[in-house]
């Protein structure tokens, strides 16, 4: 997978994306056994801005009968005038075990760190069922995952607390080539339910190619009830990726 991403309005990381794990039929693309994806992107503004950006991701996705696993890693950095704007990382796994068309388990871990939110470390273990509300050219799927957090903060030391999570992913076809849908991913602290993480992600996709090149436009917003002080409550991004797959 290679991709251009173009961000716009406010800052480009994204505070959930270690928790948000994927969908394996997002990354399975058609796959019969296996897959690997490999992605750069750079981006640099001259003139009236001076900043250079770029980020890095890999997934390697496998099918286990009907079962699927897979491994997803990702880097972003930015720099302007010789200050870092931009550091963050994570590592992803997640398993899942359908027990029919509609229902399945999962369980994932994921480790991330993120310098402009004040996370030195951040590691979560968790699992939970999945349920697909199928319809004629549509999909629904919504999920419950209680999460053991590990966090440690630049100046407020670490956290070890139970959160829980809810998810709804909508995807609708327009046509064989087209669709849209949205990502809504909700998270609170189990004995503080006013701590809280909220992301939304609506999109359009298109395929150039089928199995080769697709395009995806998309509008992330995130929040934070309870962010680090310094750090600010909301952010929202735009993007724009192209996208080259490999795989069979």
């Amino acid at each position: 997978m290679l991709f251009l991403v173009i961000t716009v309005n406010a800052t480009p990381w994204e505070r959930s994306s270690d928790q948000r794990t994927y969908l394996p039929e997002k990354l399975a693309k058609g796959s019969k056994d296996w897959n690997f994806d490999w992605g750069l992107g750079y981006t640099q503004y001259s003139g009236n801005i001076e900043q250079t950006n770029a980020n890095t991701e890999f997934t390697y996705f496998r099918q286990c009968g009907k079962d699927s696993f897979y491994i997803n890693s990702g880097f972003m950095y930015g720099l302007s005038k010789d200050v870092v704007t931009q550091n963050q990382g994570r590592l992803a796994f997640r398993y899942d075990w359908p027990v029919n068309e509609n229902f399945k388990w999962f369980a994932f871990n994921t480790h991330a760190y993120n310098e402009f939110l004040k996370l030195y470390y951040r590691g979560t273990v968790g699992a939970g069922p999945w349920y697909d509300f199928l319809g004629e050219g549509w999909k629904n799927g919504i999920s419950i995952a209680p999460a053991y957090f590990h966090e440690t903060f630049k100046d407020y030391g670490s956290e070890k607390e139970l959160w829980i999570s809810l998810r709804n992913v909508f995807n609708y076809k327009i046509s064989d080539t087209a669709g849209f849908g949205f990502d809504s991913f909700f998270m609170f602290r189990s004995n503080d339910p006013e701590d809280q993480l909220t992301f939304l992600q609506p999109f359009l996709e298109t395929v150039i190619k089928p199995d080769k090149f697709s395009l995806k436009l998309s509008y992330l917003y995130e929040g934070d009830t309870r962010p680090k002080p310094g750090v600010k409550s909301t952010d929202s991004t735009y993007l724009a990726t192209l996208m080259m797959h490999f795989g069979e």
